[in-house]
């Protein structure tokens, strides 16, 4: 299941986002931010795959929600939706940790095929750290192993 969190505070557009999303996955949660407040419990509370936030918030703007983010969840994919940004914000944006950066209207549709390529390579970075993970941890058994055996 994919657990979303979308940070918008237009109800239009958060509906029209879930939609669409909706359309796309079959299992999918997402959890809506509205203010500040309800983001600062959402990033204490965690448990999110991805993260969609708009760029023009009426209590902030998407650059400052993305650096508390990553500030939080530095590996969590971020991507910005919006209707009032440039090319300035997208790459600043992405300078900044942004996955992709979206334009709402009609580009709707591109948002949940660019949340499924960036949650696939959330995965993938994610697998490729835990095989070294384990890897790592196998090589220090082994030493372990053979310092137990020279040692008896």
């Amino acid at each position: 299941m994919l657990s979303i969190l979308l940070i918008d505070d237009n109800p239009n557009d958060r509906l029209m986002i879930d939609r669409e999303l909706r359309k796309a996955f079959s299992q999918l949660e997402i959890e809506s931010v509205i203010d500040a407040k309800s983001l600062d419990t959402a990033l204490e509370n965690g448990g999110f795959d991805l993260i969609i936030t708009d760029y023009q918030l009426h209590w902030n703007d998407g650059l400052t929600v993305l650096k508390k983010i990553k500030a939080c969840y530095p590996n969590c994919p971020v991507i910005m939706c919006t209707d009032s940004g440039s090319e300035e914000v997208a790459v600043e944006g992405m300078k900044a940790g942004l996955s992709d950066y979206v334009f709402k209207g009609r580009h709707f549709q591109r948002l949940a095929g660019q949340c499924g390529k960036v949650w696939k390579t959330s995965v993938a970075a994610a697998v490729r750290i835990n095989r070294r993970a384990v890897s790592s941890l196998g090589r220090k058994v082994e030493t372990g192993d053979r310092c137990l055996e020279n040692g008896n």
